[in-house]
C-alpha cells in the first residue's frame, strides 16, 4: 500500500490496485482502515485511492462542514490532475463529504456511491436516541463530562460506540476508569462531531444538495439504527440522478459487516449506472 502527500493539500492518502480510479472517504472520527474489508475485492479492478481526513475532522484547528469541504475541493482537483476522473464513495459522514464535494460538477467525479450517508441538517435525520442525547450535551462540554457520571449514561455511550465502530469497554467501569484512553477518545468524537453539526447553516446545504447533477447510488443498510430507511428515501427523492440499493442485514457500518454485498453494489454499478444487478 503506497502513502501519497499532495504538494497542495494536508491530506495524505494510500493506493492499492490498479484500473480506474475510486477514492473512498471513511466516517467522522474514522480512517481507511474501516474500508479493509473491501479494499482487497475493489483493488482487483480499480486503482483504490484512500485519503486519511483526520486532518480535517479531528486536527487541531476546528473545521466546519463547509471548511472541510472547501479543502476536499482542492484535494479532488488534485486527484484528478493525477489520475483522470474518478468514482467517489463515502460512508455516513464520508457520504456527506462525498455529495458536498459533487455539488460543483466539473467533470472530476463520475459517479457516487453513498453509503448510509449523512444528510443535510442531520439532526433532523438521526433516529439514534443515544447520539441525538449525546449531541446535545456535546454543545457545552462540563455537560457532556457531568453525564458521563450518570450511570445510564454508559449505555448511550456503549450503543454509539456499536453504531460507529469505536472500541468500547464491555462492562461497565468504575469511576476511576470512566476516563480511560478509549473513553476520551468517544468523548473527544462526539464533542467535535456536535460542534461541526451545530455550528454550520445547513439551508444552503440543502439547496446545494438537490442540485446535485452527478449520477448516485444510496446503499442502505437495512439494520442501520443511526440513519433509518425513510432517511434512505429521502435522500434519494432529493438526489435528482440517484438509485437505492437495501442491504437488509447489514449495519451502518455496511463496510464492516458486509463488504461483499457492498462490494458488489459498487462494481455493479459503476459497471452499469443506469441499471444491473448485484455482482459478487
Amino acid at each position: 500500500m503506497k502513502k501519497i502527500q499532495l504538494y497542495q493539500s494536508p491530506i495524505s492518502f494510500c493506493t492499492e490496485g490498479s484500473g480506474p480510479p475510486i477514492v473512498l472517504l471513511h466516517g467522522f472520527g474514522g480512517s481507511h482502515h474501516h474500508w479493509s474489508e473491501v479494499v482487497p475485492l475493489l483493488a482487483q479492478h480499480y486503482t483504490v485511492i484512500m485519503p486519511n481526513l483526520g486532518a480535517l475532522t479531528l486536527g487541531s484547528i476546528q473545521l466546519t462542514f463547509g471548511e472541510q469541504v472547501e479543502m476536499l475541493q482542492d484535494f479532488k482537483r488534485e486527484i484528478f490532475s493525477k489520475y483522470g476522473a474518478f468514482n467517489l464513495a463515502g460512508i455516513s459522514y464520508g457520504g456527506a463529504l462525498a455529495w458536498g464535494m459533487a455539488f460543483e460538477d466539473d467533470g472530476s467525479i463520475q459517479n457516487l456511491i453513498l453509503i448510509n450517508p449523512m444528510p443535510p441538517n442531520p439532526m433532523k435525520h438521526i433516529q439514534s436516541s443515544a447520539l441525538k442525547r449525546l449531541l446535545w450535551l456535546g454543545r457545552v462540554r462540563s455537560l457532556l463530562s457531568l453525564y458521563m457520571l450518570l450511570p445510564f449514561a454508559y449505555w448511550d455511550f456503549h450503543n454509539v460506540a456499536l453504531d460507529i465502530r469505536v472500541e468500547w469497554v464491555h462492562r461497565k467501569p468504575t469511576l476511576t476508569q470512566l476516563f480511560s484512553r478509549r473513553q476520551k477518545m468517544l468523548f473527544y468524537l462526539i464533542q467535535r462531531f456536535s460542534w461541526v453539526v451545530f455550528s454550520e447553516s445547513w439551508t444552503p446545504w440543502l439547496n446545494k444538495f438537490k442540485h446535485v447533477k452527478i449520477p448516485a447510488l444510496i446503499i442502505h443498510g437495512g439494520k442501520d439504527r443511526i440513519f433509518r430507511e425513510k432517511q434512505a428515501l429521502w435522500i434519494k427523492e432529493n438526489l435528482k440522478y440517484s438509485r437505492l440499493i437495501e442491504l437488509p442485514e447489514a449495519n451502518h457500518m455496511a463496510i464492516v459487516s458486509h463488504p461483499k454485498e457492498v462490494f458488489g453494489a459498487i462494481h455493479a454499478y459503476v459497471k452499469n449506472p443506469n441499471g444491473g444487478q448485484l455482482v459478487s
